[in-house]
């Protein structure tokens, strides 16, 4: 069963990443995954570094930061992609345009 979880969880962050730039739950949502760098494709390590953090936080960070009252940073971008709007970021070189004006990416304020 623990294995069946592991198997869809990396089907849905990974593969389903490659494909389509989101899972499941991103497309729901409007989503996406993209490269830091120049908001292309993410490639298939950076999702697996992803994926591999993200367990990894999820079993470990998590627990700990709830028990200690939590935190208001903001989460960490794994494997250099980061999450944004559908709509957002329509083209690699608006991405590029403005990762280059402000210096580095930031979260999308609305």
């Amino acid at each position: 069963m623990i294995f069946a979880g592991i198997g869809v969880s990396l089907l849905n962050q990974v593969l389903l990443g490659l494909l389509f730039r989101c899972s499941v739950g991103k497309l729901l949502v409007g989503m996406r995954v993209v490269r830091i760098a120049d908001g292309g494709r993410p490639r298939l390590w950076q999702l697996l570094g992803r994926w591999i953090g993200g367990i990894t936080y999820g079993l470990t960070i998590l627990p700990i930061g709830l028990f200690l009252g939590g935190s208001e940073a903001p989460p960490l971008d794994f494997a250099g992609v980061r999450i944004v709007k559908a709509s957002s970021w329509t083209s690699s070189a608006n991405l590029s345009a403005r990762h280059s004006q402000k210096g580095g990416l930031s979260r999308s304020s609305s």
